[in-house]
């Protein structure tokens, strides 16, 4: 951080303009750079009082994809109940064979906001057993 301040406010802001390096513009990690950057955007958005983003297809399925994979990681922090994700198009994915299961529902930025730790910030319905219900919202999430 002291070297970037240290080369000035228009090197900055000519990085940022480049865009990203080329290794995540391409490929795999260019998912998860998409993923990366609208969650933390959202952070900012969401402490500023904006509402939710519209649906976006194309982002949605990035999205998607994304927490499918973070999520198996979350449901790892909560021993003694499944989590199964819904999103506005559909989609479903268990993330856990453990039963008694809870369904996390929203449209498809709230539920990734939601499996990356943005609990307060994510607009979704969870449902399910009351004590299961109460371990998923306990758990904490995120990378």
């Amino acid at each position: 951080m002291d070297a970037a301040k240290d080369r000035g406010f228009d090197w900055m802001v000519q990085r940022l303009r480049a865009g990203p390096p080329l290794v995540h513009r391409v490929g795999p990690l260019a998912v998860m750079n998409v993923y990366e950057n609208w969650v933390h955007h959202e952070d900012v958005r969401r402490a500023a009082g904006s509402a939710p983003r519209p649906d976006d297809p194309g982002v949605d399925d990035i999205l998607w994809r994304m927490t499918c994979l973070s999520g198996r990681l979350s449901v790892r922090r909560v021993k003694s109940a499944g989590i199964e994700i819904v999103d506005g198009y559909g989609r479903r994915k268990a993330l856990s064979k453990t039963e008694p299961r809870v369904t996390v529902s929203g449209t498809t930025g709230e539920v990734a906001l939601y499996m990356s730790g943005r609990k307060e910030a994510a607009d979704v319905t969870v449902d399910g057993p009351p004590e299961a219900v109460a371990l998923v919202i306990a758990a904490r999430f995120g990378m």
